[in-house]
């Protein structure tokens, strides 16, 4: 399932323009994630293939998977996703569903790590593809800057003909593992893609100068993956 008329969680807040001046809006709506180690990835997929009535249980609009494929912490790492058109309605599915009480055929195929909810801090549009993961520390006075920063950058790569989305989440009660980050995403239409624009970067497109800055108001990168993320179900289509 292609491009997505809608945007994490929900059809999220008009553009801002990103320059030195506007404001950022956060986008609306919120991802409810289990990070997990599956022992089989393809049976943790097809059991959330099958479970399409979460949607109607829990109140999500959308639900996926997002399986790392390198820098991991451990074998069998990915997460379960489900997006929500409100923080609000995110935190009430922890009453409508316990993921540690799930059915045979997820708990006999992953170990769950943690729990996390996230907030995108920016517009994203949600179109699961072939993913990078920064986790990144960045200090309260810089952030605003950060996210116009990331705005911007996507703007720019965007302009010369490319189908990528950037987008910068606020994790929620995720926890000491990921208390101290922010998580910087970038998606792209393959990983040849991914690789091309970093090529880019080294090779000083106008857009590598953009970057460069934004990520100089990052203190320490934690963590750097790539993840292939796929959407599986959707209250929209």
């Amino acid at each position: 399932m292609r491009i997505l008329t809608f945007l994490v969680g929900a059809l999220l807040t008009c553009v801002a323009q990103a320059d030195d001046h506007a404001t950022i809006p956060p986008g609306e709506g919120a991802f409810m994630t289990v990070m997990v180690k599956a022992a089989d990835t393809e049976a943790y997929i097809t059991a959330i293939k099958g479970n399409e009535s979460f949607l109607e249980q829990t109140g999500a609009i959308a639900m996926g998977y997002c399986v790392t494929k390198t820098g991991n912490d451990y074998p069998g790492q990915m997460f379960a996703w489900s997006g929500f058109d409100s923080v609000e309605k995110a935190m009430a599915s922890l009453d409508a569903y316990d993921v540690y009480d799930a059915p045979a055929e997820f708990s006999s195929v992953r170990e769950i790590q943690y729990v996390s909810m996230f907030k995108p801090l920016k517009e994203y549009k949600l179109d699961p593809a072939y993913e990078r993961l920064w986790r990144v520390v960045v200090s309260t006075e810089n952030l605003e800057q950060f996210v116009k920063g990331v705005a911007k950058v996507e703007k720019m790569i965007q302009a010369q003909g490319d189908d990528v989305n950037i987008g910068v989440f606020q994790p929620i009660a995720g926890g000491n593992a990921e208390t101290k980050t922010f998580h910087l995403r970038a998606s792209s239409r393959s990983w040849a893609m991914a690789g091309r624009l970093t090529d880019e970067f080294f090779a000083g497109k106008p857009w590598a100068a953009a970057w460069a800055e934004t990520v100089a108001l990052v203190d320490s990168i934690e963590s750097d993956t790539l993840e292939y993320c796929e959407l599986l179900h959707s209250a929209a289509s």
